[in-house]
């Protein structure tokens, strides 16, 4: 079976076992335990089990021919309008929930956090808490390009940023200068300055917040280091500015 598909599915909050079982429904039609015991090589008792939650979840039903049980795969749609409706389920509690945030230690001094989801969890702080007029400062002179999907989530936050009415500068290493105008300076508000000096961090910092992330490799996730501090924030914004005076645009 197609790993990614199951990966796919497994996001989508199915377990490993029942997204096989719904890849053998799909693939075999109309059918009973016997054969997505064959296609799967799973245990009856294991597929039984993933069948009743999936009937349970509306991506499954069953018919009863001569006391048999075959069963039959909802359309893979249906896995899209389960999403849909969690959402909304889970934003009719929202509110309760946030009634329980403790406001005086809401955020912690530092948060480290790893990982694509990670990235786009700090990322969407950013947008979040920042209004109209604010600036992002970005020091990111690192000698690693990071991956594909990394710049994917960059240009979804600059998206973001201007339609919020967000400003950004950034000071990067020289020799990316051209892949930086051709890939971010098709964007609005933002200034680019580029040094000819490499480090492994890149800084990033917007309201109290200083971010410090960086990328090991072509194979690794970033590393983020997450700073709440008015005091150091004002430090790291006066040091962008020095180094935005010797940058050449």
């Amino acid at each position: 079976m197609n790993q990614e598909i199951i990966k796919g599915l497994e996001k989508a909050g199915l377990t490993e076992g029942d997204s096989k079982v719904y890849l053998a429904l799909l693939s075999l039609g109309e059918t009973a335990v016997g054969e997505i015991e064959k296609k799967t090589s799973l245990q009856r008792t294991s597929i039984y089990f993933s069948l009743n939650k999936l009937i349970e979840q509306g991506l499954c039903s069953f018919n009863l021919k001569n006391n048999v049980k075959y069963f039959n795969a909802s359309k893979p749609k249906q896995i899209s309008e389960l999403l849909e409706q969690r959402k909304k389920d889970f934003d009719l509690i929202l509110p309760e929930i946030n009634s329980l945030v403790n406001k005086e230690n809401q955020e912690p001094g530092v948060g480290i956090f790893q990982g694509y989801n990670a990235l786009r969890s700090v990322i969407n702080h950013r947008i979040e808490i920042l209004k109209k007029g604010d600036e992002v400062l970005v020091i990111n002179p690192s000698n690693v390009q990071p991956l594909e999907k990394y710049k994917n989530l960059f240009h979804h936050h600059d998206l973001e940023r201007i339609k919020k009415g967000i400003s950004e500068r950034l000071i990067t290493n020289i020799k990316f200068k051209e892949i930086v105008k051709k890939e971010y300076g098709k964007y609005k508000l933002r200034k680019d300055r580029f040094i000819d000096i490499e480090s492994p961090i890149s800084i990033i910092i917007y309201g109290d917040y200083i971010q410090l992330a960086t990328y090991k490799g072509e194979s690794s996730e970033p590393l983020i280091f997450l700073v709440h501090d008015k005091e150091l924030a004002k430090f790291y914004v006066h040091y962008f500015e020095v180094l935005w005076k010797s940058a050449k645009a």
